[in-house]
């Protein structure tokens, strides 16, 4: 039934934005709804986004609380997502992903939902479309326990028609190895784990999400709290004893997405993923953490290096919001926009710098 909900969803989506004006017409929105799903109105999700059509409103907050503690499998309502602007009227069906028990022993909650998309409206099928956050949702009121959902098989494609060509051309044989032999399955098991371990150390630090997030919405400092939780979630997956293979591979997964893939898709000057990547890049590279040899980039001094090299960055971030913590008189944004360009080195210009 959820496929046909989702179907129903998407036929009337297409009606409204084919009529235009009719994206925020909401007694139009109500009559394509009422047409298409009142068949499906025994659903809770179903009624709930009639409900609050026939109130005058696209106030998506029981649509979002139901997700979280009626049917966590489905997803429907209006959506607002700024780095997907096809976004709007939205529904997914949805299946979890397990984290492995060796994760779970040391970190056993996290606010990520790791899922497979079963089926989904035109607007989640875009390529950027791989998360959706409590704050997308049109409307909605916040709760602590609503949780990130990230769609790890995109994940997953992204790396295979991304990642891996780019560290193929460009890096040695041996250091991503085994990761680039990975199959798919595998690497919708490694997305799992980062995104868990990703939410998980957002809300630690000084500084945690989503309290500050407003000190951390520059390119710059947002750039560099990504960098900082994947760096966590690393070393995190580096303490397991004893360490199962999928760890060492999700170990290099994590690395090369965001070391290598980000300035793939987008550019540094507008996307602060990608300048979280040249960061990353020009300070291994200038530590001797990463050398080029006959036009291939590899890891020099091995895992030992690269894991002290990840630990000074730790280190430094850690300290620099522990010291910006203890005070409420200074420019937080401002500061935390410094980490980047500080690490990167090139004062704070992002033009024409690949980590690939």
């Amino acid at each position: 039934m959820k496929e046909q909900i989702v179907d129903a969803v998407n036929q009337c989506r297409r009606e409204l934005l084919i009529a235009g004006r009719a994206r925020h017409d909401v007694r139009s929105i109500e009559v394509c709804l009422k047409k298409r799903l009142l068949p499906f109105s025994h659903d809770p999700h179903v009624k709930a986004l009639l409900d609050t059509v026939a109130s005058g409103h696209l106030n998506s907050t029981s649509l979002l609380e139901l997700t979280h503690s009626v049917d966590p499998t489905f997803i429907l309502g209006f959506f607002d997502v700024p780095y997907n602007p096809e976004s709007y009227l939205e529904a997914a069906s949805l299946s979890f992903v397990p984290i492995p028990r060796s994760v779970l022993s040391r970190y056993p909650t996290s606010h990520a939902a790791p899922v497979l998309v079963q089926s989904s409206t035109d607007g989640f099928k875009e390529p950027l479309a791989v998360a959706v956050f409590g704050e997308n949702y049109v409307g909605a009121e916040l709760k602590e326990h609503h949780r990130a959902y990230y769609f790890v098989d995109k994940f997953a494609r992204r790396f295979i028609d991304h990642t891996r060509a780019a560290v193929s051309n460009s890096w040695s044989p041996t250091a991503f190895s085994p990761l680039m032999d990975a199959d798919y399955d595998t690497l919708i098991q490694a997305s799992a784990i980062w995104v868990h371990l990703h939410e998980f150390h957002h809300r630690k630090g000084f500084l945690p999400l989503p309290k500050y997030l407003n000190d951390k919405s520059s390119r710059n400092a947002a750039g560099a709290e990504e960098l900082r939780v994947d760096i966590w979630s690393i070393l995190s997956l580096m303490s397991l004893v004893p360490a199962e293979p999928i760890t060492h591979i999700a170990i290099q997964y994590i690395l090369a997405e965001r070391l290598i893939r980000y300035p793939l898709q987008a550019e540094p000057q507008e996307n602060y993923d990608a300048r979280s990547s040249i960061a990353l890049f020009n300070f291994l590279f200038r530590h001797d953490v990463i050398g080029s040899r006959r036009g291939r980039f590899y890891f020099e001094g091995g895992f030992a290096r690269l894991r002290r090299a990840l630990q000074s960055i730790a280190v430094k971030m850690h300290a620099i919001e522990y010291s910006i913590s203890l005070t409420q008189e200074i420019d937080r944004k401002k500061e935390l926009s410094k980490i980047l360009p500080a690490l990167a080195m090139n004062e704070d210009n992002w033009r024409a710098e690949r980590a690939f």
